[in-house]
């Protein structure tokens, strides 16, 4: 294994020697123009690339004796930053998380939420959740804690409907047999 201690590159590949010395490549990781008009205007989109015939796959893994401090339930989490705030506060972020619950069972949570305290207003202000399958000719769904509604669209027939999370829970309890 080699050492450096400040890689300055666009790219660089990983890869092992194999039972003849020669290096075969498993996987490139490189920077890349982003979506930003006009495009190719910044190298900022990081690629990682694999060689060969094999499925991709990415692991990030927790260290073998994850303990939960006290208060927090995160066993693994991804997140993805928005845009840094002038106060520091109010900073939009979502996260992909393996969470554990106070009796020890596990559950996968995709959260949008803030960098302000769990629980406070603040937390009103997190980026609207959608989902998306067919992009403008699919279906949408989306969550909103602004106002606390649910959208539900299909844009193929032009048809939605945005109605507040008390109302449709009201709605499905007078639909039971």
């Amino acid at each position: 294994m080699t050492f450096i201690p400040d890689i300055q590159t666009d790219a660089f590949t990983l890869g092992e020697l194999n039972a003849q010395g020669v290096f075969e490549p498993a996987v490139k990781v490189s920077l890349g123009s982003n979506n930003v008009k006009p495009l190719n205007s910044q190298k900022t989109r990081l690629m990682v690339a694999f060689a060969g015939d094999s499925p991709a796959e990415i692991e990030i893994e927790p260290g073998p004796d994850c303990q939960n401090p006290e208060g927090s339930s995160i066993i693994n989490q991804v997140m993805l930053w928005g845009r840094r705030t002038p106060d520091g506060t109010g900073r939009k972020r979502v996260t992909l998380q393996i969470n554990r619950d106070a009796a020890g069972g596990e559950y996968a949570l995709l959260d949008s939420t803030t960098n302000d305290p769990s629980s406070s207003d603040g937390q009103s202000n997190s980026l609207p959740l959608l989902i998306n399958a067919g992009e403008g000719k699919g279906v949408y769904v989306g969550l909103f804690p602004a106002d606390n509604t649910i959208l539900v669209a299909d844009h193929r027939s032009g048809k939605s409907a945005r109605i507040p999370v008390d109302a449709l829970i009201a709605l499905l309890r007078n639909l039971r047999p």
